[in-house]
């Protein structure tokens, strides 16, 4: 079984870059919150990337990149949205979103 000692000298020997997550972590167990605490013990996610979060990294440096259609109008399924996207702090504004038959008629 751990002793605090054997804590305090893992704490001393951790890199200053993983001092925070630690503290988080620790505070974490000692919560009361069972989401906190399930969080906490959870096993570490070790299942391979998919598709899908390849796309979205692909997809997060065309935006930094300037790589972007131009319109401001995207199809959605059956919906519509209107956007801004600002490429100086990286962000996209959703300005509205309506049902395909109500879109677009400005």
């Amino acid at each position: 079984m751990a002793t605090k000692e054997a804590l305090h000298r893992l704490i001393d020997e951790l890199p200053d870059d993983d001092i925070a997550e630690a503290e988080l972590l620790l505070r974490a167990l000692q919560s009361d919150d069972p989401v906190l605490r399930a969080i906490a013990l959870a096993p570490i996610d070790d299942e391979p990337e998919t598709e899908e979060a390849a796309a979205v990294r692909e997809g997060l440096a065309a935006l930094a990149e300037g790589r972007v259609i131009d319109d401001d109008d995207l199809r959605v399924g059956d919906w519509r949205v209107r956007y801004r996207y600002d490429p100086d702090p990286g962000t996209v504004t959703v300005v509205r979103v309506l049902p395909r038959g109500r879109a677009f008629r400005d």
